[in-house]
């Protein structure tokens, strides 16, 4: 049982790891759709809206996927909860509805550290807590 337990986690863990890679390169295909068929001279609303589809996806409702996403692009390099806000920010991820987005990034990064399969581990960064991306394991 403890065997297939672990099995089970290996796996989710890769796919996640694998669900990080996929949702980037949708965005990144979604995007490149869109601006070749601008070029072109194609009515490109579709594509645009293809790739705004693809956009609000991976910047949806599940938060922790998304510290995943931005710890993940830029494995084994320590972010400071300000870094993973800042780089959320530029990738459109508004904390709208949440009063404390600072102490909700913690609170996830601790969660993944302690997860039985972590894929992040703690760091330290300019003597603030950070967090970085080591994968599946």
């Amino acid at each position: 049982m403890t065997a297939e337990l672990g099995e089970l986690v290996q796996e989710r863990g890769v796919l996640e790891e694998k669900r990080v890679r996929m949702d980037e390169r949708i965005v990144l295909l979604a995007r490149a759709v869109a601006s070749i068929e601008e070029l072109m001279g194609v009515d490109s609303t579709k594509a645009h809206k293809q790739a705004d589809a693809a956009r609000e996806y991976i910047l949806g409702p599940r938060v922790a996927d998304k510290i995943r996403f931005v710890l993940s692009r830029w494995p084994g390099r320590p972010l400071t909860a300000r870094n993973i806000m800042t780089l959320l920010a530029e990738l459109g991820y508004k904390f709208e509805d949440d009063p404390r987005p600072m102490a909700t990034i913690h609170s996830v990064c601790h969660r993944m550290v302690n997860a039985k399969q972590p894929v992040i581990e703690s760091a330290v960064k300019d003597g603030q807590k950070a967090w970085r991306w080591i994968g599946a394991k």
